[in-house]
Parts: C-alpha cells; sequence; structure tokens
C-alpha cells in the first residue's frame, strides 16, 4: 500500500531552483546592510545545503560576521545553524557540532522554542553519523518534546524519520517502521517533498536490513527519482551508496558497480567526504571482486584520503579549539595577576 502514499503527481522540479534564484535577486538588490540582509543570507545558505554545502558554508558565515555586527541574536543563532547543518553534510562533524551548540545556546537564551528544538535535531544527527545511537536518541526526543509542545507537526515528522534511522540501525525494525508510517502521513498531507524522498530511503534501509533486497531496490530507485525532482543532491548521493550495497549482497558486482559511478558524480558535486568515503570503499570492492588489483588500490587510497579528510578536519578544530582554551586561560591568569597586585597596591597605601 506504500506504493500508493508516495504520489509524483505533484512535483515542480524547479521549486528549489526558482527560491535560489529569488533568494539571490533579493539579496543582489538589498543594498542596506541590516537584519533583513543577514535573514536573506541564512535562507541562502539553507537552500544550499543539500546542493552545495561548502556554497552553504559561505553564505552562512557572510550571515554570522554581518550578524555579530548588527547584534542580531536570532541571525546569529540560524547563521551558526546553517553552517553546522552544512560542516554535518560534509562529515565535518565537529566542526559542525561546535557551531550547532552556539545556535543552541542562543536559541535557548531568546527561547525560541522551533530553533531550539532544531538545533537539539541536528545535534542529534552528527551523534547518530558517529554511531552514538544513545546520545542521538536523547536529542531526537528532546527535540521531539520541543516541537510536540508548539504543535509543529512537519518538524516532528522530520524527526520520526530520524528516530527511525537509529531504530533501523539498532534493528528495532518495528518501532522505525511505526515512526516512518507516521512521519510519511504527515509530510505526503503536507506535500513536503524532501521528506518524503527521504522516507522512501529509509524504508529502502529498512528492507535491506531485513534482507529485502527487491524491496530495498525498488525504494532505493523511487528516493533517487524523487530526490533528482526536487534536486536533492546529497539524499541522492547518499541513496545511490546503499542502493550498490544492496547489489553487492546480492552478488551483482558489475549493477553494483554502475550505481556506484552514478552516485560518485553527485558526491563530487556536494564535495562530501562522508558520501565520497563510502563510494570510494564501494568501488574498492567491486574493483577487487572483478580482479581489477591495480583499480582496486587506487580506489581504496582515495577511500582513505577522504576518510583522513574528515579526521583531519576533526583535528584542527581540536586544535582551534584548545588554542582558544589556552589563550583564555592565559588571559585569565593574567586579570588573576593584575587583580593581585592592585591588592597589594592597596594594602601598601593604606
Amino acid at each position: 500500500y506504500l506504493f500508493v502514499i508516495f504520489s509524483f503527481s505533484f512535483l515542480i522540479s524547479s521549486a528549489l531552483s526558482q527560491r535560489i534564484d529569488s533568494l539571490k535577486y533579493e539579496l543582489l538588490n538589498h543594498r542596506v546592510e541590516d537584519e533583513v540582509k543577514v535573514e536573506i543570507l541564512n535562507n541562502l545558505g539553507f537552500e544550499y545545503w543539500i546542493i552545495d554545502p561548502v556554497q552553504s558554508i559561505i553564505y552562512g558565515q557572510q550571515a554570522k560576521v554581518l550578524a555579530e555586527i548588527l547584534h542580531d541574536s536570532s541571525g546569529l543563532a540560524f547563521a551558526n545553524r546553517v553552517i553546522g547543518v552544512a560542516h554535518w553534510a560534509r562529515g565535518s562533524y565537529d566542526h559542525g557540532l561546535r557551531f550547532l551548540l552556539d545556535g543552541l545556546a542562543i536559541y535557548e537564551q531568546e527561547r525560541d522554542s522551533l530553533g531550539w528544538g532544531n538545533c537539539l535535531m541536528n545535534i542529534g544527527l552528527i551523534y547518530a553519523d558517529r554511531k552514538d545511537n544513545e546520545v542521538a536518541t536523547k536529542y531526537y526526543f528532546e527535540a521531539l518534546k520541543m516541537f510536540e509542545a508548539i504543535n509543529a507537526d512537519h518538524r516532528k515528522a522530520t524527526t520520526y524519520t530520524k528516530l527511525a534511522t537509529v531504530f533501523i540501525d539498532e534493528g528495532k525494525l518495528e518501532a522505525a517502521y511505526d515512526f516512518l508510517d507516521r512521519a510519511g502521513t504527515i509530510h505526503v498531507k503536507a506535500k513536503f517533498l524532501y521528506g518524503q524522498a527521504e522516507i522512501l530511503n529509509r524504508y529502502g534501509m529498512l528492507y535491506s536490513k531485513t534482507g529485502s533486497y527487491d524491496s530495498a531496490i525498488y525504494y532505493f530507485e523511487k528516493s533517487i527519482a524523487l530526490g533528482k525532482k526536487i534536486n536533492d543532491i546529497d539524499g541522492i548521493a547518499k541513496s545511490h551508496s546503499e542502493l550498490a550495497d544492496v547489489y553487492l549482497k546480492q552478488g551483482d558486482i558489475e549493477k553494483a558497480e554502475d550505481i556506484l559511478v552514478r552516485g560518485l558524480e553527485y558526491a563530487r558535486k556536494t564535495n562530501s567526504h562522508k558520501w565520497l568515503k563510502e563510494i570510494y570503499k564501494g568501488l574498492h570492492l567491486t574493483a577487487r571482486e572483478k580482479g581489477n588489483l591495480s583499480r582496486s588500490i587506487d580506489y581504496y587510497d582515495r577511500y582513505i584520503q577522504e576518510k583522513d579528510s574528515i579526521l583531519n578536519e576533526q583535528t584542527l578544530n581540536n586544535i582551534t579549539r584548545l588554542e582558544t582554551e589556552l589563550a583564555i586561560t592565559e588571559q585569565k591568569r593574567q586579570l588573576e595577576a593584575k587583580e593581585g597586585e592592585i591588592i597589594i597596591l592597596e594594602q601598601e597605601a593604606e
């Protein structure tokens, strides 16, 4: 019956492109450095993350700098969220977490329940990707409480999908199916196509987990088809990687390789380290199975490069954080020393 639920008849394939073009036009014609410009930059960053996370970060950074100058707290919080989600999309988890936590603190201070809940859910994404499911689930349920309190059904549905993803990973398939069913009802009613494409992908993951490979292939292909119509480059790369894995499990090496090569084009477009890593890993396996050792080694080297890119960004972020902490500690030490000198001088004066 799920075949009927996800209808493609109302798709408008150019909607995202039109939205971006409209925002770019607004930005070009808005000559004032004000909170409106911060909002336009943030919205551009938000729209770009499924197409080009690097461009999303650029717009988010521009919004962040201007928001800081203007003391625009809501704009600053949104900018941190835009940058954080874009880093997550690329696989730069430490970077993403740092910006999302900064955004969360501002939303909490401003008592902005929607922004607060969104940041909680986005933080959950990072922990889920790191396979820290216990922490991810904690953040997802906290986000769900926020969304339920303000009757934000569309955000509840997205959170249901994220929870289902964790449950699929843990083998809790009945719970996963239940949450996907709830999410699908809301997204179909709202005609939210990105959410529908995401659910189709998760059904593919669920059926792959149970060994129902024909069903898994059906849903991954549907997710890719819908992703192409809404230009969800990140989602398309993800589904190609996971669809290829199904064909590998079936022993269809040729088909798996073909899917991976096509997925590689999308992963390169987004410059996403995490999907490039997974796709190169898959290509390494297919080349090895076909006995092409030189190509297998080449793909394995590229897999290691993408894996190292993620680790290097995390290491760089840790070093930067350590340097910042050391600078703050030194400032505190100098301040305490000066306060001590002042006390001594005051005592001598007395």
